[in-house]
């Protein structure tokens, strides 16, 4: 109880919050041994030691903790100081689901979707997934509202149940949720259209920091999109999506990388610079970004930044193509039947429209049916042009 109670109080450095953690475990504080769990887990005031953070993690649950209950699901999923053991996951899911833990009973249901230490279990999966989500996981009101919108996870597909679910999601500050709902009001899907709304929910998710619904903002301001133009806010809300992204090219991260070149390449929130766009581009394509090989191609293609060079844009564009970039693929197909960068093949365009046209690329679809009308690589057949 001493310890307990104290807790709340406690010291604020990391070293003497461990020391306290560890005298008050010792003491028999149930609260104390999973904090101390975490010290060793997350390595705080402590030397990471997951063996330990186990070890303090199950005393903890062995006491009712149900935090320590879900850590410790998690330590049995990833092996985390621990022999990886799926069911032992699930059955420490379960122990902390039943004592009203939402992230655990979110959890529980992702073992149920894939088997994962149970049978597969669709029925199941969607009943904890509904009970994670009534017990307010927002991760688990979007999973829910796209097994409504699919009508998935054993459920018939109900719009309304659907968008009810992302609105709650969107209430409790979900962005992608709120990305969702301005969706909806802009193209008025279940919704009246209304384009006040839409504003409305992509600025509330770019005040969260959302950089993609800042970007949206930049753009609606550049376009006077449901807001008068003004050049002056839509370059403060493209620089507030831009530092976003250039964060995370510091990081190394490709698409951050690519971001901050495609901002270089438009002059959004920043000054237009080819060169500068191409450099991050390449970044971004030495770390795998395929849209970002497809620019590239693209510069050589046109000479914009570059000197001309067709075989080298066909080079970029079928890298972007083989990393599975649509438009990569497209302009692949292109070069192949016009036997620009490449030798003319028709069987070798076709291939690739029909690559892009299976991820649902339009543009694609509408030359695979052209292909097939003129017998172009494949040999003609009016039906399946249709």
């Amino acid at each position: 109880w001493y310890y307990d109670n104290l807790m709340i109080g406690g010291p604020r450095d990391r070293k003497e919050q461990a020391r306290f953690y560890k005298k008050a475990a010792e003491a028999g504080s149930a609260q104390a041994m999973f904090l101390l769990g975490d010290s060793y887990a997350y390595g705080k005031g402590v030397l990471t030691n997951d063996v330990q953070a186990v070890r303090w993690y199950r005393l903890a649950a062995d006491k009712g903790v149900c935090n320590a209950m879900l850590r410790l699901g998690d330590c049995y999923a990833g092996g985390g100081g621990v022999a990886k053991n799926e069911a032992e996951a699930a059955k420490w899911y379960r122990k902390a689901a039943e004592k009203g833990n939402a992230v655990a009973m979110r959890k529980l249901s992702s073992c149920y979707l894939f088997g994962a230490g149970v049978q597969k279990d669709d029925k199941e999966e969607f009943k904890w997934l509904s009970k994670a989500a009534h017990a307010g996981d927002v991760e688990s009101m979007m999973s829910l509202s796209f097994c409504y919108f699919l009508g998935a996870g054993g459920v018939q597909k109900d719009d309304s149940a659907s968008r009810s679910w992302c609105r709650q999601a969107a209430d409790l500050g979900d962005t992608i949720a709120m990305r969702n709902m301005e969706n909806d009001y802009e193209l008025g899907s279940g919704v009246p259209k209304n384009i006040e709304e839409a504003v409305k929910w992509c600025r509330k998710a770019a005040d969260a920091g959302d950089a993609t619904s800042q970007e949206r903002m930049g753009e609606r301001y550049a376009k006077g999109q449901g807001v008068p133009q003004d050049e002056s806010e839509s370059s403060r809300w493209y620089r507030k999506a831009f530092d976003h992204h250039q964060t995370m090219a510091e990081h190394g991260e490709a698409y951050g990388l690519y971001k901050v070149g495609e901002y270089c390449a438009n002059g959004w929130g920043v000054t237009q610079d080819i060169a500068q766009a191409i450099m991050w581009y390449r970044r971004a394509a030495e770390e795998g970004h395929p849209q970002a090989m497809n620019c590239i191609g693209r510069y050589y293609e046109e000479g914009d930044g570059f000197p001309k060079d067709i075989v080298e844009a066909a080079k970029w564009y079928r890298k972007g193509a083989e990393a599975g970039n649509t438009d990569a693929m497209c302009n692949l197909a292109l070069c192949y039947a016009n036997g620009e960068g490449v030798a003319k093949d028709d069987a070798e365009a076709f291939k690739w429209y029909c690559k892009a046209a299976d991820k649902n690329d339009a543009g694609a679809m509408w030359e695979v049916g052209m292909c097939y009308l003129k017998g172009k690589g494949i040999e003609p057949d009016v039906n399946k042009s249709a």
